[in-house]
């Protein structure tokens, strides 16, 4: 009873040549990534270098921080006054004073009160200066 079934070197290629063209799959496997890798750098710096994806870009991290950005907490109580020990805000304080109380003074008195000007009521430039209307060295007469 014996069978008549074909061994596996029979129909299968060699073991060596089997490991030849693996390798050579694995080369062109690695040469094609090495074209793909560097064809993705290319592209990649021209769409990093255009102007306007930068300009998206720096829009893009200007609204995130805007979003993302902590509030600090105001404080409760009321807010310190200025130090009023300094001469300065004593004197600006003083002419804000002395201000809203001259104001009403001053609106109280009697006198014609000016309305605002127009450019119709503008009056006329003043007629030029012989000397200065006429080019150096010529005498205007009139």
């Amino acid at each position: 009873m014996a069978t008549n079934i074909p061994g596996p070197d029979r129909f299968a290629p060699s073991l060596t040549s089997q490991i030849s063209a693996a390798e050579h799959r694995l080369q062109n496997q690695r040469r094609l990534v090495r074209v793909r890798g560097t064809t993705l750098n290319r592209k990649l710096r021209q769409w990093v270098t255009d102007p306007g994806v930068l300009l998206w870009v720096g829009g893009l991290g200007f609204l995130i921080g805007e979003i993302t950005q902590r509030h600090t907490p105001k404080p409760q109580g009321p807010a310190p006054a200025p130090d009023t020990g300094h001469p300065f805000f004593e004197a600006a304080r003083n002419l804000i004073t002395l201000a809203t109380l001259a104001r009403p003074l001053f609106s109280a008195l009697p006198g014609e009160r000016t309305p605002p000007s127009s450019a119709s009521d503008a009056p006329e430039p003043a007629p030029l200066v012989p000397s200065q209307a006429a080019p150096s060295g010529e005498a205007q007469e009139g």
